[in-house]
């Protein structure tokens, strides 16, 4: 959404919205605008599609510790989609340090739905 661009949720019984979740925080827009429209968003679905690279396994308690001080967890319906970055552009150092970390993380290469790195040494 544009800044100062209104909403009516009015009409509205679901709320989808969709975002990253990077070095174990979620995306900061989606948390601004779980936030500022926290009144206006009680009674309805809100859906989370979330991704990242390592977050398959905690994804959900990532979301509730980030919105958890102002909206019910409990009511948020998240989707973990998995992720994947392309180090085709990254230097040595870089793509080095990214294989690591999917190694240390135990991320599958053969399933990059789940996680890993592809047969081009790229982390899914």
């Amino acid at each position: 959404l544009a800044d100062g661009q209104s909403i009516n949720f009015e009409d509205c019984s679901m709320i989808v919205l969709g975002g990253g979740i990077y070095m174990g925080q979620l995306n900061k827009k989606i948390v601004d605008f779980l936030k500022k429209y926290k009144k206006e968003l009680q009674g309805k679905g809100i859906v989370l599609y979330i991704h990242g690279l390592i977050s398959e396994t905690n994804y959900k308690s990532i979301v509730c510790k980030a919105v958890g001080r102002f909206f019910d967890c409990s009511k948020l319906h998240t989707v973990y989609l998995g992720g994947e970055l392309d180090t085709r552009q990254l230097g040595f150092l870089n793509r080095v340090m990214l294989k690591e970390i999917a190694k240390e993380n135990n991320l599958d290469p053969l399933h990059p739905k789940r996680g890993g790195l592809s047969e081009t040494g790229n982390v899914n």
